[in-house]
């Protein structure tokens, strides 16, 4: 009897310990599948214009290649910005931080080698595109400027005859008006 009541009691210990209480997850709605897609969706639309991101720094060490590089990154990466459009603003936030780092190395990339300001600014035309209202939402377009700050603050501080360049940066690919205050 000792030896069916141990053996009973083992089998109900394992099977205590077998049976694992899960939560059943509840089924998502299509609204929340969507959202989720669109959050995957902009995830990979980040790493595509991180693919981008020694463009700049490339192009302004040596300028002569620009036309190859952008070439290349065309056909490897993504062929335009615009193509993404429109952007989801489930996930946005991604996109703006890559999408604003890469705008940071445009404004250093200007600012070492303003001479290939021409070039520079056609790859980030292509690869990052300028300001357009009806494709890039306006919190695409904050979060990116914000994200792209410390690149024009490191610009503007170790090349500060260029502010006006700069500031036209800010204007065709933020939309941004600086309006210098009269003293």
């Amino acid at each position: 009897m000792k030896n069916q009541l141990l053996s009973l009691t083992f089998l109900l210990c394992s099977l205590i310990a077998c049976t694992e209480k899960t939560e059943i997850e509840p089924e998502k709605t299509q609204e929340q599948i969507e959202i989720e897609n669109e959050i995957e969706r902009n995830n990979a639309i980040a790493l595509k214009i991180k693919g981008t991101h020694a463009l700049f720094a490339s192009i302004s060490r040596q300028p002569s290649i620009g036309e190859d590089l952008i070439d290349i990154l065309s056909e490897t990466c993504y062929s335009d910005f615009y193509d993404f459009c429109p952007l989801s603003l489930h996930g946005i936030e991604k996109v703006a931080e890559i999408r604003g780092q890469i705008f940071g190395e445009f404004f250093e990339a200007v600012c070492r080698q303003p001479e290939a300001y021409p070039i520079l600014n056609k790859g980030a035309e292509k690869f990052l595109g300028k300001y357009d209202k009806d494709k890039i939402p306006d919190e695409l377009n904050e979060l990116t400027r914000a994200a792209a700050m410390p690149g024009f603050s490191n610009a503007m501080a170790r090349r500060p005859v260029e502010k006006n360049l700069y500031l036209k940066i800010l204007k065709d690919y933020f939309n941004y008006n600086y309006e210098e205050e009269e003293e």
